[in-house]
């Protein structure tokens, strides 16, 4: 299996554990790592040393690939390096625009979200995030607040509502 770990800013730090299990498990791994400019990268040698491929992105282009990281996300896709999962975490319009390149393609994805916790025990609901669940007696779809502190903080992709 094929999986491809996307982190943006400070998002890439909770992902290098889950890098490790991953290649631990014998998983072929390529991580893209996006910031606006080189001296913002972090993680890229630890990926590296863990065995993982690594593919920088820089808003500037002062290291690697200039643009986003969704944008070299997508340009890997195209070339033919399809992953059976993706997993990101980083700013939600990073995530949002994963969710689009991930359902356009048919790939399934997991989101680490990035809200603030201000209790970090669900009590506050400062951090919830709209979620899709379905009525299985209406056979529609409904939504639901969920707490990231509590609930999450990964959740499917495909079941986040990205517009509020």
């Amino acid at each position: 299996r094929k999986i491809m770990i996307v982190g943006g800013g400070i998002g890439v730090a909770p992902l290098l554990a889950l890098c490790e299990e991953s290649i631990r498990q014998g998983k072929e791994v390529r991580v893209l790592i996006g910031a606006l400019k080189k001296e913002l990268i972090i993680g890229e040698e630890s990926f590296k040393i863990l065995g993982a491929k690594v593919d920088v992105a820089t808003d500037d282009g002062s290291y690697h690939y200039k643009g986003l990281v969704t944008d070299l996300l997508e340009r890997i896709i195209k070339e033919g390096w399809l992953p059976d999962q993706i997993f990101a975490c980083g700013p939600k319009p990073m995530l949002k625009k994963i969710s689009e390149i991930a359902l356009q393609a048919n790939i399934n994805y997991q989101v680490s979200m990035e809200e603030r916790m201000a209790c970090g025990i669900g009590a506050c609901l400062g951090c919830v995030c709209k979620i899709k669940t379905k009525d299985k007696r209406e056979y529609k779809v409904k939504y639901e607040y969920k707490r990231v502190c509590v609930d999450g903080p990964v959740f499917a992709g495909s079941e986040v509502v990205w517009d509020d």
